[in-house]
């Protein structure tokens, strides 16, 4: 995607948050959105960092999604996880073999997922999701 169709992909997407009626609606635009701008994802959701180190998945587009982030906040480790704690983002070719999350990833792998990219959600300097 060149570096226009991004900047109106964007705008267009930053117009229809401004008149979502609810949140749900928001974050269930915000993951179709994900969805759409990466053409290999099977799978996208939204983790929330809430109170006392827990998270929360505010949306998804496929209950695998679901499935892994649930298994990742049970285990206390994965890309959802991390990214939520940092400023960073993963990328992951192979989950069952990759050694950042030597629980989450064998047991990813054995429910159908291969690869992921997780990117942290920044609000105020602060990571958020």
């Amino acid at each position: 995607m060149h570096e226009p169709d991004r900047a109106s992909v964007l705008a267009d997407l930053a117009a229809e948050l401004a008149t979502s009626p609810t949140e749900a609606a928001t974050t269930a635009t915000i993951t179709e959105r994900a969805a759409a701008l990466v053409p290999d994802a099977d799978a996208v959701s939204l983790t929330l960092r809430v109170r006392r180190g827990r998270f929360s998945t505010l949306a998804c587009t496929h209950p695998l999604a679901q499935e892994l982030d649930e298994l990742q906040y049970a285990l206390g480790e994965g890309p959802s996880v991390d990214a939520a704690l940092t400023h960073d983002w993963y990328r992951s070719a192979d989950v069952g073999a990759d050694e950042r999350w030597p629980l989450w990833g064998p047991r990813a792998a054995d429910h159908g997922a291969s690869s992921l990219l997780s990117v942290g959600l920044i609000s105020d300097a602060t990571t958020a999701g």
